[in-house]
């Protein structure tokens, strides 16, 4: 009997024992600062970030900081589960905190991510500091494919934005259990750029199966792409010729190559004109990243006749593998603002405002709610520098 209950035991071990999406990997303990360590941290670790308006900003706050790198385990854009990872941060005060779950925009390199207090370009983490040094607990996932994790970021995509978010929030919330923080029980949701579409697809998600009962208070996201095959390609590329960031789109087509919507027959050079096709395998194949290696015509990128293709062909695979990623045509309920440039070289500022008109669709004509989905446009500040 003993050595069945053992046979029975260990067959049914695994499934017991499973990994799941939002399960604990790894926790790094990577700041424990007092004030002047924070003040210390600002001047030595924030490298092009080092601005002095950024820095006088951030020395105005008197706190000391924790902060985690946690490796969890989420799923991939083919659904296999990856390990990912992320940085929890949360200023050392003895009061209850509540929390903000930050997406990040789009960086140069997978290395260039919270877990790491780093972004692309100037802004990058500054942003994630300051929401730590005005009181908050910050949860900032670095993406699928991004940091230490596992694979090759697919950029721009709906499920595995979502899911590393939200798996995110699971795995440190089991930390900070651990630890005993005091907490509100209220989350508030923010993105720019890329991580606007990363929150519009974390709100998205969760409305489709939320069995974490995860709410959102708030969202605040700037500059997004929601209206990815619509309003982004066609006003932000085919309508136009210059598009000064044209690795977005390589990366697109890399991502929809890897997930069944080939472009090509047997060859990348296919797709690829020949004078880019080397600095298409080292940025975009290879991983090694970077945002500003592709002309500023975008259709000098590729070859003439997948531009013919992409631009006349509704049917394109490219348009067809843009079309889930999509995230502005839902009933959502969660108030919000979105904010846009009104001059975006990237991302054109229509993606807000049809957002806004399709969102406030849903509601009935005489549900006041659907004014808790607000716009606004900060001039021509913005994703053209």
């Amino acid at each position: 009997m003993k050595k069945i209950s053992m046979l029975l035991l260990g067959l049914t071990a695994p499934f017991f024992f499973a990994q799941q999406a939002g399960d604990l990997v790894n926790v790094e303990q990577k700041l424990d600062l007092t004030p002047q360590g924070v003040v210390d941290f600002i001047a030595n670790s924030l490298g092009e970030q080092n601005a002095p308006d950024f820095v006088s900003y951030l020395n105005g706050f008197n706190v000391g900081l924790k902060g985690y790198k946690i490796t969890y385990y989420t799923k991939n854009e083919k659904n296999v589960l990856v390990k990912a990872t992320g940085l929890l941060m949360y200023p050392n005060v003895n009061f209850k905190l509540s929390t903000v779950v930050s997406d990040h925009g789009t960086t140069d390199s997978r290395d260039n991510v919270p877990s790491n207090f780093k972004g692309a370009l100037t802004a990058g983490f500054v942003v994630e500091l300051s929401y730590a040094l005005n009181g908050y607990i910050l949860m900032a996932p670095d993406y699928v494919g991004m940091g230490t994790g596992d694979g090759v970021h697919p950029y721009v995509d709906y499920a595995t934005e979502a899911g590393a978010t939200i798996d995110f929030v699971k795995a440190a919330n089991k930390v900070l259990a651990q630890q005993g923080i005091k907490r509100y029980d209220e989350y508030f949701l923010a993105g720019y750029s890329q991580g606007a579409h990363a929150a519009m697809s974390t709100l998205k998600m969760l409305n489709v199966s939320n069995p974490g009962n995860l709410k959102f208070k708030y969202a605040y996201m700037g500059d997004g792409p929601y209206d990815f095959s619509g309003v982004t390609l066609n006003k932000g590329v085919l309508e136009k010729d210059f598009y000064p960031f044209t690795s977005f789109l390589a990366n697109v087509l890399h991502t929809c190559n890897n997930t069944g919507f080939k472009t090509y027959n047997t060859s990348i050079s296919e797709v690829i004109s020949p004078e880019y096709l080397d600095k298409y395998n080292y940025h975009v194949v290879q991983d090694n990243g970077g945002l500003l290696w592709g002309p500023v015509i975008w259709r000098n990128l590729f070859t003439q006749s997948f531009v013919n293709d992409v631009t006349n062909n509704p049917n394109n695979n490219l348009r067809r593998c843009m079309k889930p990623k999509d995230v502005y045509d839902w009933y959502n309920k969660t108030p919000m603002t979105l904010g846009h440039s009104t001059v975006d070289l990237a991302i054109p500022p229509e993606n807000t405002s049809k957002t806004i008109d399709v969102q406030r669709g849903y509601y009935a004509w005489w549900d006041l709610n659907k004014y808790k989905l607000d716009s606004f446009y900060w001039g021509p500040l913005g994703q053209c520098h």
